[in-house]
């Protein structure tokens, strides 16, 4: 697997990401469905504008996939503070749901087979931040570049 299997897009989820599709906690890493955007390669000076499926919810998960690097600003236009600054693979859990399970479990626990092997548990790992407070991610803007 990796970024060229998935377009060299980064996964964008109103859910946390992992190896199964479960509507309370959960969206499956790279299956775009209306809780989801994937997005390639660019500048992106507003995410409000683009991040359409987690603009009115919030944005708790995200997978970048190996040969790919995401930054995050806080501000739009590339201003501000860096809130992430991320090469693949990677998954990053919403540190707001730290200390809750399901989300503890199946951050550390052994993923179905091509998702395990994309994105083992070294490389899963909680936001430095939470992602909507006191700032809204989304309010943001980033740069998704691949890397090879």
């Amino acid at each position: 697997m990796g970024a060229y299997e998935y377009g060299f897009k980064v996964h964008f989820s109103d859910l946390l990401i992992a190896d199964v599709d479960n509507f309370a906690w959960f969206n499956m890493a790279f299956v775009d469905d209306e809780d989801d955007d994937l997005i390639g390669p660019g500048d992106y000076p507003d995410a409000d504008a683009v991040l359409v499926d987690v603009h009115n919810k919030s944005l708790n998960g995200i997978a970048i996939p190996e040969g790919v690097k995401l930054t995050f600003w806080e501000n739009e236009d590339f201003m501000g503070s860096k809130v992430l600054e991320q090469e693949g693979p990677a998954v990053i859990f919403d540190l707001y749901y730290k200390g809750i399970n399901p989300p503890d479990e199946k951050k550390d626990e052994v993923w179905s087979y091509f998702l395990q092997l994309e994105f083992p548990q070294g490389v899963r790992f909680w936001s430095s931040k939470n992602m909507f407070d006191p700032v809204h991610w989304t309010d943001g803007s980033f740069k998704i570049e691949r890397l090879k």
